[in-house]
């Protein structure tokens, strides 16, 4: 059997048995369905309230969900969706950029549901960032500058973090198709906007807006950053009280308000740093370097003080499918296996946290949940680190080598 055969196969299987498991598991999606009946009733003049805490563009597609013309329920529309979604990502994939790359999609994700648990995956909209990311870095390997563009604007529409990768898309591209990201960028987001508005209404995409920045403005240290995992240790050695309180509909800890300040420092400073270190590798690469999706999204989840688990999902299933990409090529390698082995912990982690101990770290009943949070905000750093350290260039001029 030829290999495309095989790669299709696989696909096919695997899109097959995700969909399955999506179709059999129970999933709540009410904070979804409440914004979904929100726009309904702003549209239709009963209630002059619309709180969405999120981005215009993921309101109006929980509006259509809600509202969606086949008459089946939010839930059943939103596991259509996706499904779809994933199986025109996989034959995209497929047939115009890496064929065992189509395979390995969808076998990450059905890996990633006992790993990340199924409601993080079935349960929240995330895993629309995951596969737009993982269409950003597959046009991009395939020199598909503009498309790459588009699906990071796509991206950034839904949930604005994305929006970090694109200097770096910038950066690594040729220089003559530079100008195809930004505009392919600024397309893709125009789509996303222009969509919202026609589903919404002005009035209700405005009202949204005028929201989500109110919402965000008040954000403080959620419990599962880095850095309230610090206080949470500083707190058990020193016996400093901490207050944590339900602020903008998460679990947050009160006061230190310094944090953010540093938060924001910390994460302009690695950002910059890293273009620096992207600007010095791009003068020798010679294909595309994934890191560049992985590091920015890795170091804006270690700094950032408003972490919570769906984050997760953006990335470990991309850091799944590069890991065995990597191991694929040559098994004998060893930092691709322990890449491979950190990023199972870290999804592991992130489960154990929420759902397992998160009462427990909120009551401050076990300090188990404290070291654990602590281990897994560690295994984000050690993967910054791995991926920082790595040769890619060197790996890409034996990968170039080895298909000519």
């Amino acid at each position: 059997m030829k290999p495309p055969l095989i790669f299709a196969l696989l696909t096919v299987t695997a899109v097959c048995l995700f969909g399955l498991i999506a179709a059999q598991t129970r999933i709540s999606m009410q904070p979804f369905v409440r914004v979904g009946m929100q726009v309904r009733d702003f549209r239709n003049g009963t209630n002059p309230v619309l709180q969405s805490e999120y981005p215009p563009p993921a309101s109006a597609l929980f509006y259509a969900f809600q509202e969606n013309p086949f008459h089946r329920s939010f839930n059943d529309a939103w596991k259509i969706f996706m499904m779809l979604t994933l199986a025109g990502t996989c034959v995209w994939t497929f047939f115009r950029a890496n064929k065992r790359a189509a395979a390995l999609l969808p076998a990450a994700l059905l890996v990633c549901i006992p790993l990340l648990g199924s409601e993080l995956i079935f349960a929240r909209y995330d895993i629309l960032v995951t596969i737009l990311l993982f269409l950003t870095w597959q046009a991009a390997r395939t020199h598909r500058t503009h498309s790459a563009g588009i699906f990071i604007g796509l991206a950034a529409s839904l949930k604005i973090v994305p929006i970090l990768i694109l200097p770096f898309l910038w950066l690594q591209s040729p220089r003559e198709k530079r100008r195809d990201v930004l505009l392919g960028c600024i397309s893709g987001g125009g789509i996303a906007i222009v969509l919202a508005l026609l589903i919404m209404g002005p009035s209700a995409f405005t009202a949204n807006m005028d929201y989500l920045r109110s919402y965000h403005g008040v954000r403080g240290i959620q419990v599962e950053s880095t850095w309230a995992g610090l206080l949470f240790l500083w707190s058990a050695f020193s016996g400093a009280i901490l207050t944590i309180d339900n602020i903008a509909q998460s679990f947050e800890i009160m006061g230190h308000t310094m944090i953010a300040t540093t938060a924001s420092l910390a994460t302009i400073a690695g950002l910059a740093l890293l273009f620096l270190k992207m600007i010095k590798d791009r003068s020798s690469a010679v294909t595309f370097n994934p890191a560049i999706l992985f590091l920015p999204l890795l170091w804006a989840l270690l700094t950032t003080p408003v972490l919570s688990p769906q984050y997760f999902v953006w990335i470990i299933p991309l850091l799944l499918i590069y890991s065995a990409e990597e191991l694929l090529d040559d098994p004998y390698r060893l930092l691709p296996w322990a890449l491979l082995g950190l990023t199972i912990l870290t999804a592991a982690l992130t489960q154990w946290i929420y759902p397992v101990l998160y009462d427990d770290l909120l009551h401050f009943r076990s300090f188990l949940a404290v070291v654990i949070l602590n281990i897994r905000n560690g295994c984000v750093a050690v993967l910054i680190a791995m991926l920082w350290w790595s040769s890619p260039n060197d790996r890409s001029i034996k990968h170039q080598k080895k298909h000519q």
